[in-house]
């Protein structure tokens, strides 16, 4: 399935992959969210890549997957495999790299204020500012998504000028970041 990402920039066509090395000095590929420190929580999920993503990451550190499916390991984790195959469904992987206002916060729901669904969230990280994590924090997701459905994003604190409310619309071939005012204004020209 495609995976996409986005960020406080828009949608992006792919992921990111880290490599992160155990004390043993094996590289092992990885897509995360969230940071590492007080007050955060990183969460990573691990990745099988093909050869050529694979080489990239031990060149530059970091690869870009565009199409992945999900696997469940023997013990029940969930892993990525990296794929070449296009599967003609309306899902697709959202890697939500979350942000906040300066000692702001973050929320995520579906945009009848429901809460996200749990089978939706594959992984959640948590984002934050200040040495103990305590002068803001926030989310950051990766989600499983369908065709038709529509969240709404809100970022708090000091946004200097920037919108505090978003709406993700999922596309049939890809998700769609409106902030909530070109989206009100889309949905009164479409009637």
């Amino acid at each position: 399935m495609k995976i996409f990402t986005i960020d406080r920039s828009g949608v992006h066509e792919g992921a990111k992959v880290e490599r992160v090395e155990t004390p043993q000095g094996y590289i092992i590929p990885v897509i995360a969210v969230g940071e590492i420190g007080r007050g955060r929580q990183r969460s990573e999920i691990p990745i099988r890549l093909q050869v050529d993503a694979w080489n990239e990451l031990r060149k530059k550190g970091e690869a870009t997957v565009k199409e992945v499916d999900i696997v469940r390991t023997r013990l029940g984790d969930i892993r990525f495999e990296e794929s070449y195959t296009r599967q003609l469904v309306d899902e697709y992987l959202v890697v939500f790299y979350g942000w906040i206002g300066f000692r702001g916060w973050n929320r995520l729901e579906m945009a009848d204020g429901q809460p996200v669904p749990e089978e939706m969230v594959i992984a959640r990280g948590r984002i934050a500012q200040g040495e103990a994590g305590r002068m803001g924090s926030g989310e950051q997701w990766i989600l499983k998504l369908h065709h038709g459905d529509l969240l709404r994003y809100e970022v708090g604190g000091r946004l200097y000028g920037e919108p505090s409310t978003y709406i993700v619309v999922a596309g049939q071939d890809k998700p769609i970041l409106y902030t909530e005012e070109m989206y009100k204004l889309g949905r009164i020209y479409d009637a």
